[in-house]
């Protein structure tokens, strides 16, 4: 029975060090669905913004459209803004020109190009002016080339912000006065709903497709359609929320979480919190979204040496799931095909771990895995100590009924022989099981010495609460 019990301590302890070892644990699937890449940290450090869209570049190898572009990417902040207003404006006029010459479809398909345009520009007076004169424009052309109901939609359109909107005499025709008069009065009659906007802090300016309309909270009833609502400044303002207003509809935006999302920095979401701060960041980012999952990136030094840091966080736990990261040399952002094959496939011996001495070992290397093996021995020891333990309870029983046995023996057989005999023989099995009890006692108090010191050795090497412990944890593969 004590040889089973050892096997079994031994069985235990092989286990305990085999779940604790990071090469024996399997990854766990990454999250399928779509996928975005945003930098974290110091968005105005222009290596936070190349790393952000050489390790998207890397991912949308592996991982094809699956892994958002950076223009789609941006979304939530308006998207990247391709055209300057310099560049609109001449654009507009190269449309005039066509139109003077009587190409009436080269006109119209100059505007509509500029139009997406025109929508990514920050919100505000700017804005709102070449989106009102662009759209005036294709509708004059419309209108020339016999396509009113076209006409009356881009003035409807207009209208719906803009009621008091007039257009110049001196450069459009009558009769394009007279229809936006006839669509002017319609937008009049038009059914109207009520739109209420919120803000966490108040008196924020409120924009509407582009157009400032006041502050939070803002409340008035507009015409059903489609709208654009941004609350802030043109250069911090929320996220755009697209609501199709064909009932009453209240909307609340978090303008001072939300404004920290920058489109054009890789995107970047401007950020020095910890962990928890970042998890949030993301939970916010793939909601605006719609994706699965989150690819963070950001810097981080640890053993005064640099690492770029790439992290998966999976919307649907709430929780980054995998972390690994690249050195730095020289501060200069390092090729990021392995952290990326990592955030893929979970392969932790792609991925770099800081040592004490600053200098770094790969994650498959023995010397970057102390910390797990020193866990591991930890566990393995403590396994030992029980089992230990319990051959000793054993032992202990089997000398005490040896004892008992040699006393009923003795008292029974007197002085004969054979009595004194089986007596001597008894009193051997009890001194035996005392032996053994003994041994396995010291044994286990020996392995759970061992065990607490390796633990507090591990511990103070990378605990999940200190600061070496989020260097060690990063580079394991996973987190549980």
């Amino acid at each position: 029975m004590v040889v089973q019990l050892l096997t079994l301590a031994g069985i235990v302890a092989t286990a305990a060090a085999q779940a604790s070892d990071p090469r024996s644990t399997q990854a766990a699937p990454l999250a399928q669905g779509n996928m975005a890449v945003v930098a974290f940290g110091r968005c105005e450090d222009a290596r936070l913004s190349q790393a952000a869209r050489d390790l998207r570049g890397q991912l949308r190898q592996q991982r094809g459209t699956t892994v958002l572009s950076e223009d789609d990417t941006a979304r939530p902040a308006g998207g990247l803004v391709h055209s300057s207003l310099d560049e609109i404006r001449k654009a507009i006029q190269a449309g005039r020109e066509q139109f003077f010459s009587l190409d009436y479809e080269t006109a119209q398909a100059t505007i509509r190009r500029i139009l997406p345009a025109i929508d990514r520009l920050p919100p505000g007076f700017d804005r709102w002016e070449v989106a009102e004169r662009a759209r005036i424009e294709l509708a004059h052309f419309a209108f020339f080339d016999d396509k009113r109901a076209q006409t009356e939609e881009i003035f409807s359109e207009l209208l719906r912000l803009d009621e008091s909107l007039k257009l110049d005499r001196h450069l459009y025709p009558p009769l394009l006065h007279l229809t936006l008069e006839e669509v002017r009065r319609g937008v009049r009659e038009a059914k109207r709903f009520r739109l209420r906007v919120a803000s966490k802090s108040p008196n924020y300016l409120l924009y509407l497709n582009g157009k400032e309309m006041g502050k939070t909270p803002f409340e008035s009833s507009l015409v059903e359609g489609r709208y654009d609502i941004v609350v802030g400044d043109p250069a911090a303002h929320s996220f755009v929320r697209r609501v199709e207003l064909s009932s009453d509809r209240d909307v609340e935006a978090d303008v001072a979480r939300e404004a920290r999302f920058k489109a054009g920095a890789g995107p970047c979401y401007e950020t020095d919190g910890s962990r928890e701060e970042r998890q949030a960041a993301a939970a916010l980012v793939a909601g605006a979204l719609s994706v699965e999952a989150i690819t963070t990136v950001r810097f981080e030094k640890a053993g005064g040496v640099d690492y770029v840091v790439a992290a998966v966080f999976e919307a649907a736990q709430a929780r980054e799931v995998r972390e690994g990261r690249q050195r730095m040399e020289g501060g200069r952002v390092p090729s990021l095909r392995k952290p990326a094959t990592f955030v893929v496939t979970g392969d932790s011996a792609l991925i770099e771990r800081p040592r004490p001495d600053g200098s770094a070992k790969a994650e498959s290397e023995r010397e970057g895995r102390s910390v797990p093996w020193l866990r591991a021995g930890a566990i393995a020891l403590g396994a030992a100590a029980v089992g230990l333990g319990v051959a000793a309870l054993v032992e202990n029983g089997e000398a005490g009924r040896a004892y008992g046995d040699y006393e009923r023996h003795a008292g029974d057989a007197g002085l004969s022989p054979a009595g004194v005999e089986k007596a001597s023989a008894l009193m051997g099995e009890y001194e035996a099981a005392k032996r053994l009890r003994n041994a396995f006692a010291i044994g286990a108090g020996v392995a759970a010495v061992a065990s607490g010191t390796v633990l507090v050795i591990s511990i103070a090497s990378g605990h999940p609460g200190g600061a070496g412990a989020r260097a060690s944890v990063a580079v394991a593969g996973s987190f549980p």
